[in-house]
């Protein structure tokens, strides 16, 4: 006989392989720029579809939800560029805010694969390249 509780966990786990399932890539927040405190990007970071296992789940615990086809855009940020003026005490002056166009990867479609090592989690989010 089935129990409610029984029937509670079963209706979760079919939630979960239906809503969480490792198909379709989800927006995501990434943050532009983590290494240059001379410069600031407006906005702070951009809206990216990724694949990875806070995005998707997969049934095997042997596979990692990755990207299976993937996608270079393009998109415009104000950059800021802040420099040191000695004789303010090291404070920073803003300069003329300019436009600068980056180049992101946005994943489109995602698919389990077994995973190359459990340490190895590859990160993309600082895929941009600055073109001028």
């Amino acid at each position: 006989m089935i129990t409610e509780d029984y029937a509670k966990a079963f209706d979760h786990g079919v939630r979960v392989r239906n809503d969480g399932a490792c198909h379709q890539p989800r927006p995501m927040i990434i943050y532009v720029n983590k290494t240059d405190p001379s410069k600031v990007h407006l906005p702070r970071g951009t809206l990216l579809h990724r694949c990875n296992d806070q995005t998707g789940c997969c049934t095997n615990p042997n596979e990692n939800c990755v990207p299976i086809e993937m996608q270079t855009i393009e998109l415009y940020f104000i950059t800021i560029q802040l420099k040191v003026q000695p004789t303010f005490k090291n404070r920073r002056i803003r300069q003329s805010p300019k436009i600068e166009k980056l180049l992101f990867t946005n994943h489109t479609l995602c698919g389990c694969r077994v995973r190359k090592s459990f340490n190895n989690e590859h990160n993309d989010d600082d895929e941009n390249v600055i073109v001028e």
